[in-house]
C-alpha cells in the first residue's frame, strides 16, 4: 500500500489527532491480504498498535515475543543510536512501562506506505506525538516552556517491524529524518491537554 502523495511534515489540528489512524490503515492493507501468515502479522501489528494507543501496558506486552527482542531507534544524532538497544522481553517491559508511566503513548501516525513480508512489517510517514512538558523537559536535550502542558511532536518515520516463527512481534527498527528539535514541538491548546492528560 502506498499513498500518491506523501503526508506534509507539519503538526496537525488536535481535533484531528486520531491514535486509531495507525490502526486503520493496517485494517485496511489487511482486507488486501490472502497469505495466512502475513495476515497473521499483520493481526499482531494491530493489536501492538491498538494497545500502544490504549496506554494498555498488560495488552501490549501481550503482543511482544517473548523469545528474543530487537529494538533500535535511528536519528537522534547523525551515526548514533537514539536509544540504547532493547535485546530482551525484560528490557522491554521496563522501555514500555516508561513510556506508559510517562503519558508519551498518544501517538497518530500517518502512515504513507506499508509493505508486508513473510516475517516483517515496513511502514513510513508521518509521526504526531504527545509529550508532556515535563517529559521533554527531562529526556530532550532542550527545554521547553511548561506554561504548555503538553506538546505534539512532528518528524517523519520509517519503521520496520519484526516477527517471530509465531507471528509475534519481536523487534521495531526506526529510523527519523534527524534529531528532534524545538522546531518540530508544537504546544496543545490548553483545553486538549487538560482532557487528554487529565488522568496523567
Amino acid at each position: 500500500m502506498f499513498r500518491s502523495e506523501s503526508y506534509e511534515e507539519k503538526p496537525i489540528d488536535m481535533k484531528d489527532f486520531d491514535p486509531m489512524a495507525q490502526v486503520n490503515t493496517l485494517r485496511k492493507v489487511q482486507e488486501t491480504i490472502k497469505d495466512d501468515r502475513r495476515r497473521k502479522i499483520l493481526q499482531n501489528a494491530i493489536q501492538h498498535a491498538i494497545a500502544e494507543a490504549s496506554g494498555d501496558y498488560e495488552a501490549l506486552m501481550a503482543s511482544c515475543s517473548r523469545k528474543r527482542q530487537s529494538y533500535m531507534f535511528w536519528g537522534a544524532t547523525p551515526g548514533s543510536l537514539q536509544h540504547p538497544v532493547k535485546s530482551s522481553y525484560e528490557e522491554l517491559e521496563k522501555f514500555y512501562g516508561g513510556i506508559i508511566a510517562s503519558g508519551a503513548w498518544r501517538i497518530h501516525f500517518d502512515v504513507d506506505k506499508v509493505v508486508v513480508g513473510d516475517d516483517e512489517i515496513v511502514m513510513d510517514g508521518v509521526m504526531h506525538q504527545l509529550y508532556p512538558a515535563e517529559i521533554i523537559n527531562a529526556v530532550m536535550p532542550f527545554k521547553v516552556d511548561t506554561k504548555h502542558r503538553a506538546y505534539q511532536m512532528t518528524k517523519r518515520l520509517a519503521v520496520t517491524f519484526m516477527f517471530d516463527e509465531d507471528g509475534v512481534s519481536c523487534g521495531e527498527h526506526s529510523y527519523t529524518n534527524g534529531p528532534v528539535v524545538p522546531g518540530d514541538l508544537t504546544p496543545i491548546p490548553d483545553e486538549y491537554a487538560a482532557k487528554i492528560f487529565a488522568a496523567a
